[in-house]
């Protein structure tokens, strides 16, 4: 049986060989979120979480205007041009800034696309994007974020320049 100790270690060696590892941006509440409305609009709770993180990076209070003159709110960046669809279902626009309403919309939204698309990366793309060139674009950013390691807290983030090399930590594995 291993040893607390041990077991970091083991983790930590994980973490560092699987690439630069980032601290989990969401609360608790959020990763349900996540969860619950991914399941209830039959879209992945890894693909939802990925875009989150491309949109906000956990920010459920983050705001970008747009040069069209709608802005993007909350957590998932809902675009305000929603408003008057979303208003129909009671749901106002300062309440995107809930994130589990804005995750819900989001994970509507997506499905909405995948429905239309089909479960492909121009789905994925769709949610921020018209045009082909930019649905990949937005895709390649979701598909990295989705293979990007979250890791257990800020002990275990990575220095930007690691000080270490491959194969030094290969030496100090052996």
């Amino acid at each position: 049986m291993r040893t607390t100790a041990e077991f970091l270690v083991v983790a930590f060696a994980t973490i560092l060989a699987s690439g630069t590892a980032r601290a989990d941006p969401f609360t608790a509440r959020e990763r349900s979120c996540i969860s619950d409305a991914a399941r209830y609009h039959h879209v992945s709770p890894r693909l939802l979480e990925a875009i989150a993180r491309v949109e906000s990076n956990g920010n459920a209070h983050a705001i970008h205007r747009n040069p069209n003159g709608f802005s993007d709110l909350g957590l998932m960046q809902i675009d305000t041009a929603w408003v008057p669809t979303l208003s129909h279902y009671g749901i106002r626009s300062d309440e995107l800034f809930d994130p589990c309403i804005s995750l819900y919309v989001a994970a509507w939204l997506l499905s909405r696309n995948i429905a239309q698309l089909g479960l492909t990366w121009s789905a994925v793309g769709a949610y921020n994007a018209r045009t082909p060139s930019k649905r990949i674009e937005y895709a390649s950013k979701v598909y990295r974020a989705l293979n990007q390691p979250v890791s257990a807290g800020p002990m275990f983030q990575q220095p930007a320049n690691p000080p270490h090399t491959q194969s030094t930590l290969a030496r100090a594995a052996q």
